[in-house]
């Protein structure tokens, strides 16, 4: 993503009143966790599944939160996605953000492609951060209750 794409994606954020950023760290995204942790609202979570327990704590306490992790993490989320969040009816969205197919690492192409499959199977929006129009499109999903959505970093 570009610097405005960047500020798009923090724009919705804001915008939607997400207060908790919830990530395992990805390259690409540092603008939008400097902008959280400027605020103390940055959580750093060293895998996926840890990532939607806290996630799923701070939603039962009230708060608004989001998950982002890097396509390649979507597999180790998953049984937590399922078995807690999911059975207990907490919802907060998990933004999926994907490097690219043309990536030059045959490894994270080969990810990309299977984990693409898996979130069509879990009805996963999409989302560009291209126009400032994305806010919206983001607050849309977000009342739609939207668990999946990707886009690309």
């Amino acid at each position: 993503m570009n610097t405005v794409e960047i500020q798009h994606l923090i724009d919705a954020l804001d915008w939607c009143g997400i207060k908790y950023l919830i990530v395992v760290p990805a390259t690409g995204l540092e603008a939008v966790f400097r902008h959280f942790e400027a605020r103390g609202h940055c959580v750093y979570a060293t895998r996926e599944e840890e990532a939607v327990a806290i996630a799923t704590g701070l939603t039962l306490g009230g708060e608004k939160a989001v998950v982002i992790m890097a396509q390649a993490g979507v597999g180790n989320a998953l049984n937590a996605v399922f078995t807690l969040a999911d059975s207990y009816r907490v919802h907060f969205p998990i933004l999926v953000c994907f490097r690219g197919r043309e990536d030059p690492n045959l490894v994270q192409r080969i990810s990309a492609a299977q984990t693409h499959v898996v979130l069509e199977a879990l009805e996963c929006a999409e989302i560009s951060w291209k126009s400032a129009s994305s806010r919206a499109e983001f607050m849309n999903l977000l009342e739609r209750r939207q668990r999946w959505i990707k886009c690309e970093l």
